[in-house]
């Protein structure tokens, strides 16, 4: 105890000096541009505004389930954190392993900083979703305080305070504020280094020299593109070093950070390249690096070509341009001025274009953008700002003062330089609304893959229901997702092996793409579990009737709007006997008694309609009928040649703007219905195999091989935003070589919805 208790008093002496040191290391104003304390203050009210709207950005939503795209890497970052401290490893393994992992469960692909860093807040907070995307918020909500104190120390208060706002209204910038994946805290570490190394240059204190050094190992550690960027900042300093004069302290500092920073370099280099030599393995992110170094690499344009719609939605048009003339700007001031410090933001540039070069479009997400392209365009705006400032007074000085305007031009120029960052930010909101909607971190990422929130509840559910000891095959129909071995907390594989107990137990799969005959051979050798269309089989366990439930949604509440869900409704796992009825029906299986309870919801409705058609109860069926066509717009009904008849469709408005479509059946068929978006004046392909227009959608159950005459059917699906006028067409499509049933007028689809 007593050793202890002598400690305590050591290590808060030691906290209290590194506090006072860290206080007088951001104090020191020597090398800061002059500014008068109404700048000063202003600029740091601008820089304080842009750091609590990227915090609120960052904390809507943080606890809402994963979407589809690449969002979701946030939760298989944290599972390789996990991992590491369940199995007690460095390495990340991004999966669930019934045994200890070896080498082959390990992800080699970045490197592996954030995955400590996620590690880290998994120790601390817990397994829930949003501390997957907290390590995210932290380094967001401080990236805009990074980059107005690098504007601070290049161009001044009121050019920081610019660089700042831009950098928040930068539609990228926003996208990606929950994203605790890589580009995050590679941005991150890299301001931190520039800053470092500009207040480094400016007071030759070696504080400054730590925080650059702590800055290259953060980026080195996050992404593979800060070699690039380390690669750039050392040659700036190599050229302040040997080609612009130095005085002896500026020398000695500037080698100092030289000389840690590549023993940092080429201490990393090799620990990773002995864990890929031991492992036997080299990252698939590295096979661009030959033509790359050959110079073979278009540096994205065909990638980019074919994503416009993706570089619209993050790059407005004034983000490439302003980066195109600053770039020839910074150089030549700092040529003409002799101010090579001015330089440095240039490595932002350069990381960049590595980043653009090195994923030229061959990643399985095609993320082409670099976020370090937000960094710089910030930057840039704050330095294009300080150049037009500079001249006007250099004009000033050099003619007489009845010549200029007598108002400060500084504000003017501000107030004139915040004026596109207004309509930037309107863009970025879109953006950024999109892709909450989608589900996805980009934009235009996830216009094209159907979000189902029903089978992140499905996964949930199921979780707190299998043995510790199985894995569960996910049937090839079930799109994979990151964010699956998160939520399951179980091993997942795609190809069943052979059966045993502790190995491939559970079969999980979506009900809406299987035959009714392949549901029912399964359930009579299977303990089936169902929730809503998604059916998980246990096969050490024998057949009985299935156990099922409905997933309801419902209006998310205050609470929930603002930290869980604003974009789409809440889903919960509740029991329904009319589906339960439906299901064991389609089964075959007994017993299954008549639901005891009124229906309340309209796919109640639409099961108690075809109970008391079984049943032979016309007038309770005929009133049913009635009640549900009532609620529908029937402008859309069609009768098709086989007798079956759309009796139309309802558009329900909330969290989730739902489409519902309901279907009177004349029998079974190998027929599923679809439904596409086109543009207002858009005609469909006179062939199958130029449809170029994803469903939006998943088909209904009971698929259409198990419909009875008489019956109805229903089909929900969630609509995204629309971006642009459209028009939401259905047509059947034959799941085998049958020619598809067309409407009596046969054209080849129907109109159900225009979107303006």
């Amino acid at each position: 105890m007593r050793p202890a208790r002598r400690l305590r008093p050591r290590l808060w002496h030691a906290l209290r000096r590194l506090w006072i040191g860290a206080r007088r290391l951001l104090r020191d104003p020597r090398g800061l541009p002059r500014a008068s304390r109404l700048a000063l203050a202003f600029g740091q009210t601008l820089a304080l505004l842009a750091t609590v709207w990227m915090l609120a950005v960052a904390t809507w939503e943080i606890a809402a389930p994963f979407g589809p795209g690449r969002e979701a890497v946030s939760a298989s970052v944290t599972l390789g954190g996990e991992n590491m401290l369940r199995w007690g490893t460095g390495l990340p393994v991004t999966e669930h392993t019934l045994s200890t992992p070896t080498t082959d469960n390990v992800s080699f692909e970045h490197p592996f900083g954030v995955y400590w860093t996620a590690a880290l807040f998994r120790a601390l907070f817990g397994h829930h979703d949003w501390v997957c995307r907290l390590p995210a918020l932290l380094f967001s909500t401080l990236t805009p305080g990074l980059v107005y104190a690098l504007g601070r120390a290049l161009y001044g208060p009121l050019a920081g305070g610019l660089s700042a706002l831009a950098f928040v209204a930068t539609p990228i910038a926003l996208t990606t504020a929950q994203l605790n994946g890589f580009e995050v805290p590679l941005l991150f570490g890299a301001l931190l280094a520039c800053v470092g190394t500009v207040r480094m240059r400016q007071t030759g204190r070696r504080g400054w020299g730590v925080i650059a050094w702590l800055g290259m190992a953060l980026s080195l550690n996050s992404d593979w593109p800060a070699l690039g960027f380390v690669a750039a900042l050392l040659s700036i300093l190599l050229i302040r070093l040997f080609v612009f004069r130095a005085n002896r302290r500026e020398f000695d500092a500037g080698a100092r950070l030289f000389a840690w920073a590549s023993v940092l370099t080429v201490t990393l280099i090799v620990y990773y390249a002995w864990v890929f030599f031991h492992a036997g393995r080299l990252p698939v992110a590295f096979t661009p690096a030959p033509d790359l170094i050959l110079l073979k690499n278009d540096f994205g344009a065909q990638a980019l070509a074919a994503r416009r719609e993706l570089l619209n939605s993050l790059f407005p048009p004034l983000i490439p341009a302003v980066t195109a003339v600053a770039v020839p700007a910074m150089i030549g001031r700092a040529l003409l001025l002799r101010r090579d410090v001015e330089l440095v933001p240039l490595a932002l540039f350069a990381m960049g274009a590595l980043q653009l070069a090195w994923f030229n479009g061959k990643t399985e997400l095609g993320m082409v953008l670099p976020h370090a392209f937000a960094g710089f365009f910030a930057i840039s705006a704050g330095a294009l700002f300080h150049a037009v400032t500079g001249l006007f007074a250099f004009g000033k000085r050099r003619l007489s003062r009845d010549s200029l305007p007598s108002v400060r031009f500084p504000w003017v120029a501000l107030g004139l330089f915040a004026l596109p960052f207004g309509v930037l930010l309107a863009d970025a909101l879109d953006a950024l609304r999109a892709s909450r909607k989608a589900g996805t971190s980009l934009a235009a990422e996830g216009s094209a893959t159907p979000v189902d929130r029903q089978l992140v509840a499905a996964f949930r559910f199921w979780s707190s229901r299998l043995a510790d000891d199985a894995a569960v095959v996910l049937d090839r129909r079930v799109a994979q997702a990151m964010w699956m071995p998160w939520i399951l907390g179980r091993p997942i594989r795609t190809k069943a092996s052979a059966w045993s107990r502790n190995k491939d137990r559970y079969v999980a799969l979506d009900a809406r793409y299987a035959d009714s005959g392949e549901l029912r051979t399964r359930a009579q050798a299977s303990e089936l579990l169902v929730l809503g269309p998604y059916f998980l089989f246990d096969r050490a366990r024998p057949s009985g009737p299935a156990s099922v439930f409905a997933i309801e949604q419902r209006e998310p509440t205050l609470f929930e709007r603002l930290f869980v869900s604003t974009n789409h409704a809440i889903r919960e796992v509740v029991a329904d006997p009319f589906h339960t009825y439906e299901v064991r029906e389609v089964l075959g299986q007994t017993p299954n008694p008549a639901p005891g309870i009124a229906p309340r919801t309209w796919d109640q409705i639409r099961v108690a309609h075809n109970l008391a058609v079984s049943l032979g109860d016309v007038a309770g069926a005929a009133a049913l009928r009635k009640r549900l066509v009532g609620s529908l717009d029937t402008r859309p009904a069609t009768e098709y040649q086989d007798g079956t008849r759309l009796l139309g469709i309802r558009l329900d408005r909330g969290a989730s703007e739902m489409l519902h479509l309901y279907f009177e059946s004349r029998g079974p068929a190998d027929q599923r219905f679809v439904v596409r978006s086109r543009a207002p004046n858009e005609k469909p392909p006179a062939l199958l195999r130029d449809e170029r227009a994803p469903e939006l959608g998943a088909p209904s159950f009971p698929l259409r091989d198990s419909w009875k005459i008489g019956y109805l059917y229903g089909l929900a699906i969630e609509l995204s935003p629309a971006r642009a006028p459209e028009k939401i067409v259905g047509s059947w499509l034959a799941t085998n070589s049958d020619i598809p049933i067309l409407p009596k007028n046969l054209a080849p689809e129907i109109t159900l919805l225009v979107r303006p």
